[in-house]
């Protein structure tokens, strides 16, 4: 559990967790019919974010695999997306809970996408999918050091990428708890600077939980192109 807010700025801890975390939700709730463009993309995102990202993601995956199966996956690409800055920014409400800093959630749903995207290029390739180790035009000679080293790097690749998302969101959480630590203990002259501060520092971790969230679909649409499925 995160407590990186001061509770004698914020009163209780139930009251400003249920608070916060029922504000981001209002964000990010769908906006009824008639509001209007500029409303249902400030505060319903839920159908905006497909708009916006759709076509990103779409081109990103067609540059890998194709148009055919980019029209495929767009919809597990936003989907991975949305949940994953989803829960980086819930988990910032006062006292949330990180989900993404727990490496058995992060390292076992990247593991997943990679097995799904392994089991895939053998059923499109067969057992030419491990000619992904060797490169064309590799020395007969060096293929049982670099064969090795190949592998291993692409074996490890599914735990690397959920084990830097919990890496990064833990490190950040902690500066910011740090932050909120110093604005607890700091001088009433003083204050104002360190809130300003940690302010700061909390939208840096909310960019920055999205850029965790693309850079995870990105590696996941590298992994695709790699293995060809």
């Amino acid at each position: 559990m995160d407590a990186f807010f001061p509770a004698a700025e914020l009163g209780s801890r139930p009251v400003a967790a249920t608070c916060a975390t029922l504000g981001m939700i209002f964000c990010f709730a769908r906006a009824p019919s008639g509001a209007g463009a500029r409303l249902a993309i400030a505060f319903g995102p839920g159908a905006a974010t497909v708009r916006a990202l759709g076509p990103v993601f779409r081109g990103m995956v067609g540059e890998a695999l194709g148009p055919r199966e980019a029209d495929r996956r767009m919809a597990v690409c936003v989907a991975l997306f949305a949940f994953l800055a989803g829960a980086n920014l819930a988990a910032l409400a006062p006292w949330g809970m990180a989900p993404m800093a727990h490496p058995f959630l992060t390292c076992g749903m990247s593991l997943s996408f990679w097995t799904g995207a392994v089991l895939r290029g053998f059923s499109l390739h067969g057992m030419s999918f491990f000619a992904l180790w060797a490169p064309a035009g590799l020395p007969a000679a060096l293929a049982p050091v670099i064969v090795p080293v190949e592998l291993a790097s692409f074996v490890f690749r599914g735990v690397v990428i959920g084990g830097r998302v919990a890496a990064n969101v833990t490190a950040g959480h902690l500066l910011v708890g740090l932050a909120g630590a110093f604005c607890a203990a700091a001088a009433p002259g003083v204050r104002p600077v360190f809130w300003v501060f940690f302010f700061a520092l909390f939208a840096l971790e909310a960019g920055v939980s999205l850029v965790q969230a693309y850079v995870v679909v990105v590696l996941l649409s590298a992994t695709w192109e790699e293995t060809g499925g």
